[in-house]
Protein backbone atom coordinates (compact mmCIF):
# COMPACT_ATOMS: atom_id res chain seq x y z
CA UNK A 1 0.00 0.00 0.00
CA UNK A 2 1.27 3.30 -0.89
CA UNK A 3 2.09 6.03 1.49
CA UNK A 4 -0.89 8.20 1.70
CA UNK A 5 -0.18 11.99 1.74
CA UNK A 6 -2.70 12.69 4.80
CA UNK A 7 -0.72 10.27 6.62
CA UNK A 8 2.78 11.48 5.81
CA UNK A 9 1.54 14.97 7.15
CA UNK A 10 4.42 17.11 5.73
CA UNK A 11 3.44 15.64 1.74
CA UNK A 12 3.41 18.85 0.10
CA UNK A 13 3.89 19.09 -3.53
CA UNK A 14 7.00 20.54 -4.95
CA UNK A 15 5.74 23.71 -7.03
CA UNK A 16 8.91 24.14 -8.70
CA UNK A 17 8.86 20.64 -10.12
CA UNK A 18 5.28 20.90 -11.42
CA UNK A 19 6.39 24.61 -12.85
CA UNK A 20 9.18 23.03 -14.81
CA UNK A 21 7.10 19.97 -16.24
CA UNK A 22 6.58 20.41 -19.85
CA UNK A 23 2.80 21.68 -20.47
CA UNK A 24 3.12 23.19 -17.05
CA UNK A 25 2.79 27.04 -18.83
CA UNK A 26 -0.33 25.56 -20.65
CA UNK A 27 -1.89 24.88 -17.16
CA UNK A 28 -1.40 27.63 -15.26
CA UNK A 29 -2.54 29.96 -18.49
CA UNK A 30 -5.85 27.57 -18.75
CA UNK A 31 -6.31 28.11 -15.16
CA UNK A 32 -4.58 31.56 -14.08
CA UNK A 33 -3.05 29.17 -11.57
CA UNK A 34 -1.06 25.66 -10.85
CA UNK A 35 -4.86 23.56 -9.39
CA UNK A 36 -4.26 21.28 -6.40
CA UNK A 37 -6.69 19.16 -8.05
CA UNK A 38 -9.18 18.33 -5.31
CA UNK A 39 -12.18 16.94 -6.40
CA UNK A 40 -10.67 15.93 -9.99
CA UNK A 41 -12.29 12.68 -11.40
CA UNK A 42 -9.80 9.84 -12.55
CA UNK A 43 -11.30 9.70 -16.04
CA UNK A 44 -8.78 7.18 -17.43
CA UNK A 45 -5.44 5.53 -16.03
CA UNK A 46 -3.45 3.32 -18.40
CA UNK A 47 -0.26 1.82 -18.95
CA UNK A 48 1.54 0.28 -22.42
CA UNK A 49 4.92 -1.07 -21.56
CA UNK A 50 7.29 1.43 -19.74
CA UNK A 51 4.77 4.59 -20.47
CA UNK A 52 1.28 5.93 -19.11
CA UNK A 53 -0.79 8.57 -19.06
CA UNK A 54 -3.71 9.20 -16.14
CA UNK A 55 -6.55 11.75 -17.03
CA UNK A 56 -8.11 13.86 -14.62
CA UNK A 57 -11.03 15.91 -15.19
CA UNK A 58 -10.60 19.03 -13.33
CA UNK A 59 -11.78 22.49 -12.73
CA UNK A 60 -11.81 25.53 -11.23
CA UNK A 61 -14.36 26.86 -8.60
CA UNK A 62 -14.51 30.27 -8.30
CA UNK A 63 -16.06 32.52 -5.20
CA UNK A 64 -19.44 32.74 -6.58
CA UNK A 65 -22.27 30.60 -6.26
CA UNK A 66 -25.94 30.10 -7.95
CA UNK A 67 -29.10 30.00 -6.77
CA UNK A 68 -28.90 26.62 -4.64
CA UNK A 69 -26.03 28.12 -2.87
CA UNK A 70 -23.46 25.73 -4.71
CA UNK A 71 -19.75 27.09 -6.15
CA UNK A 72 -19.76 28.23 -9.97
CA UNK A 73 -17.48 25.87 -11.64
CA UNK A 74 -15.56 26.93 -14.63
CA UNK A 75 -12.36 26.09 -16.94
CA UNK A 76 -13.56 22.46 -17.01
CA UNK A 77 -10.29 20.44 -18.90
CA UNK A 78 -8.73 17.30 -18.63
CA UNK A 79 -5.56 17.70 -17.49
CA UNK A 80 -3.53 14.32 -18.72
CA UNK A 81 -0.22 13.64 -17.13
CA UNK A 82 2.06 11.34 -19.70
CA UNK A 83 4.77 9.24 -17.69
CA UNK A 84 7.72 7.64 -19.48
CA UNK A 85 10.39 4.78 -17.84
CA UNK A 86 7.85 4.09 -15.33
CA UNK A 87 9.49 2.65 -12.79
CA UNK A 88 6.37 1.83 -10.60
CA UNK A 89 2.39 1.32 -9.97
CA UNK A 90 1.37 1.54 -6.41
CA UNK A 91 -2.71 1.66 -6.60
CA UNK A 92 -4.29 0.83 -3.16
CA UNK A 93 -8.10 2.46 -3.92
CA UNK A 94 -10.85 2.68 -6.90
CA UNK A 95 -8.50 3.55 -9.70
CA UNK A 96 -11.42 6.16 -11.22
CA UNK A 97 -12.28 8.14 -8.31
CA UNK A 98 -11.99 11.58 -6.69
CA UNK A 99 -8.57 12.83 -5.54
CA UNK A 100 -9.20 14.92 -2.19
CA UNK A 101 -4.99 15.45 -2.80
CA UNK A 102 -2.74 15.13 -5.09
CA UNK A 103 1.50 15.53 -4.88
CA UNK A 104 4.24 15.66 -6.99
CA UNK A 105 7.72 15.45 -6.13
CA UNK A 106 11.16 14.12 -6.97
CA UNK A 107 11.80 10.48 -4.94
CA UNK A 108 15.28 11.14 -2.54
CA UNK A 109 16.95 8.50 -0.49
CA UNK A 110 15.21 9.03 2.39
CA UNK A 111 11.57 8.77 0.54
CA UNK A 112 12.84 5.88 -1.41
CA UNK A 113 8.88 3.71 -1.95
CA UNK A 114 8.09 1.31 0.64
CA UNK A 115 6.80 -1.09 -1.80
CA UNK A 116 8.53 -3.06 -4.26
CA UNK A 117 9.08 -0.68 -7.27
CA UNK A 118 11.88 -0.19 -9.69
CA UNK A 119 11.77 3.25 -8.68
CA UNK A 120 14.98 5.18 -7.77
CA UNK A 121 16.69 8.45 -6.47
CA UNK A 122 15.86 11.36 -8.86
CA UNK A 123 13.00 9.78 -9.96
CA UNK A 124 9.48 11.96 -10.54
CA UNK A 125 6.52 10.36 -7.52
CA UNK A 126 2.92 11.39 -8.31
CA UNK A 127 1.04 10.55 -5.68
CA UNK A 128 -2.57 10.91 -4.86
CA UNK A 129 -5.37 9.72 -1.66
CA UNK A 130 -8.50 9.50 -3.17
CA UNK A 131 -11.91 10.32 -0.99
CA UNK A 132 -12.86 7.26 -0.09
CA UNK A 133 -9.93 6.68 1.95
CA UNK A 134 -7.56 4.93 -0.80
CA UNK A 135 -4.25 6.11 -2.02
CA UNK A 136 -2.06 5.89 -4.88
CA UNK A 137 1.74 6.21 -6.69
CA UNK A 138 3.04 6.28 -9.87
CA UNK A 139 6.86 6.48 -10.27
CA UNK A 140 8.86 7.64 -13.62
CA UNK A 141 11.69 9.01 -14.77
CA UNK A 142 9.94 11.77 -16.70
CA UNK A 143 6.38 12.97 -16.18
CA UNK A 144 5.16 15.63 -18.86
CA UNK A 145 1.81 17.28 -19.22
CA UNK A 146 -1.20 18.33 -21.19
CA UNK A 147 -4.53 20.62 -20.50
CA UNK A 148 -7.25 19.30 -23.02
CA UNK A 149 -10.57 22.10 -22.40
CA UNK A 150 -13.98 20.70 -22.19
CA UNK A 151 -16.74 22.61 -22.78
CA UNK A 152 -18.79 22.32 -19.64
Amino acid sequence: MPRSIAEEGSWISDQALLAQLEGAAELRSWFGFIPNFHDAKVRSIAFEGASGALILATFRRTDKTDDRGYFVLDRHADVIFHFEEVRGVVLDCNPLSTILELGLRRVTAERLPILNTAAEVGDIELAFDEVCGGSGAIYAREVSLRVEPRGE
